[in-house]
C-alpha cells in the first residue's frame, strides 16, 4: 500500500484543526498516576470546534435511592429518619413557594442538616397540588439539586402526599 501525500490544503486544515492541541507522553500519564494525581481526559473537539461535554446526570426522581448507601434508604422508606427542619408553604403563591424552598435548603444545608420536611399541601381548594406538582421541579434546579440527594413523599404520619421528605448532601461533601 502505497502513502499519498497531503494536498496543500489538507496540510492547512490539519493544521488549524490540531493548533491547540497539547502532546501527553505515555511516560509523564504513568508517573502521575504512580503519584496519585489525576489525569483530566482530554476534550473531544466536533468539527465545528465547539467543545462536547458528556450530559449532565439526569433529573433526579421521587424515591431515587441509588446514590444512597442501602442502610439510610431503608431507614429513610421506614420513616426512622427524623426531619431536622420542616418548611410549610402553606398559603404561599407558586413565586413565594419557589423562593422560600430554594432559601429553606441552602440554610438548611449551611447548617449541616441531613433530613428535612417540606408541607407543601394535598391542593383540595382548586382539585389540583400546584406546589406538589412544581416540588419536583424546583429540586432538579441547578443551585438546588448539587445540595440534595433524595427525595419522597412523606409516610402517612409525616403528612403523607401533602408533604416531602428531602435528604441534603452531608456538608463537607458540597
Amino acid at each position: 500500500m502505497n502513502k499519498r501525500t497531503l494536498t496543500p490544503e489538507e496540510k492547512r486544515l490539519w493544521h488549524h484543526f490540531t493548533q491547540d492541541i497539547q502532546p501527553v507522553s505515555t511516560r509523564d500519564a504513568n508517573i502521575a498516576m504512580n503519584e496519585g494525581e489525576s489525569i483530566t481526559p482530554p476534550l473531544i473537539m466536533r468539527p465545528d470546534m465547539s467543545i462536547f461535554r458528556p450530559a449532565l446526570p439526569t433529573d433526579l426522581q421521587p424515591d431515587d435511592m441509588a446514590g444512597i448507601h442501602k442502610r439510610m434508604a431503608q431507614r429513610l422508606r421506614r420513616g426512622q429518619e427524623i426531619p431536622e427542619g420542616t418548611l410549610d408553604l402553606h398559603g404561599d403563591t407558586q413565586m413565594q413557594a419557589s423562593h422560600h424552598f430554594q432559601q429553606f435548603i441552602h440554610e438548611s444545608s449551611h447548617a449541616g442538616l441531613r433530613v428535612v420536611r417540606v408541607i407543601t399541601g394535598y391542593g383540595k381548594m382548586t382539585g389540583k397540588g400546584v406546589l406538589k406538582a412544581a416540588l419536583p421541579r424546583w429540586v432538579n434546579f441547578p443551585e438546588n439539586r448539587r445540595l440534595i440527594l433524595s427525595y419522597h413523599q412523606a409516610r402517612p404520619e409525616e403528612g403523607g402526599s401533602g408533604a416531602w421528605v428531602i435528604l441534603l448532601k452531608r456538608k463537607e461533601r458540597l
